[in-house]
């Protein structure tokens, strides 16, 4: 096994006896051959409901809450983490804890507590044994599940699936950018009636051989504020012209006032042209 990328070999085994029992193992530097290694995230089980549990939480109670949080081998002077993790079925708790949300994310991490009844609604397997040719069936606390907290008997919805999808997309996907207090520039505000008058469609649908139409925002329309009631003229194509204008073209030294000027139903003529050239398009 030299070479090999193995991180850790986790075992799930009831074949002995009940009942379930996790362990983990991991290749020895020195030999190569794999070795036992302690549950990690995992106190032994006869920490469950002792002060000794309730100590370590409070005093990692941000960390634990965050989910950043490692169990020591030792804590208090004494061995901690479990060497195996016995699944009984229940939530790890103790008297004095004084967050129970860092006593719940504490339990969700450890073995026993995610595959365990009481903390997720698993009696053990999250991934189910199925027959040949059929679909392995999921975990409610997988797929989405309300369960009531085994303290204080209130509702969570746990959804596994769906909080990796968001730690992923956190992860790898840039943020959507956003415009803080510019309703105009999100896609659903300028194509609302509330915010451009527009009933979706800035290009509406036309017959063969007919001119598309546009909207009044496209051509120009008076909008009440949806939150003030002030009118506010809005022409996107005028605001178009005028921004391309910034950006090409550069005004002609002595001829400022000409480079300004335009011909007598230029405007009429170009907006035709868009609105031939777009209901084509369309």
């Amino acid at each position: 096994m030299d070479g090999s990328s193995l991180g850790q070999l986790r075992t799930n085994e009831i074949a002995l006896a009940g009942p379930w029992e996790l362990r983990e193992f991991v290749l020895s530097p020195d030999t190569g051959f794999l070795r036992p290694e302690t549950v990690k995230l995992t106190p032994d089980i006869g920490f469950d409901g002792s002060a000794t549990l309730a100590d370590f939480v409070n005093q990692n109670e941000a960390a634990i809450v965050a989910e950043q949080h490692t169990v020591p081998d030792s804590f208090q002077g004494s061995p901690f983490l479990g060497g195996s993790s016995f699944n009984n079925l229940t939530a790890w708790t103790a008297p004095g804890i004084l967050n129970n949300e860092a006593r719940h994310k504490f339990s969700l991490n450890t073995c026993n507590g995610c595959h365990g009844a009481a903390e997720t609604g698993t009696p053990f397997l999250h991934v189910n044994p199925r027959s040949l040719g059929s679909e392995a069936t999921l975990s409610g606390f997988m797929t989405g599940i309300n369960m009531p907290d085994p303290v204080t008997g209130e509702l969570r919805f746990l959804n596994d699936l769906g909080r990796r999808n968001q730690d992923l997309k956190a992860l790898v996907c840039e943020p959507a950018p956003t415009f803080a207090g510019a309703s105009l520039n999100t896609c659903n505000g300028c194509h609302g009636a509330a915010e451009t008058g527009t009933p979706f469609l800035h290009v509406n649908v036309r017959a063969p051989g007919n001119e598309g139409t546009l909207s009044g925002f496209m051509t120009g329309i008076e909008v009440p504020d949806p939150v003030t009631g002030a009118p506010r003229m809005l022409n996107d194509l005028a605001r178009r012209n005028q921004d391309l204008k910034a950006l090409v073209c550069a005004p002609v030294p002595g001829f400022a006032a000409a480079a300004t000027a335009e011909r007598p139903g230029a405007a009429a003529s170009r907006s035709a042209f868009i609105r031939r050239g777009i209901g084509r398009v369309h």
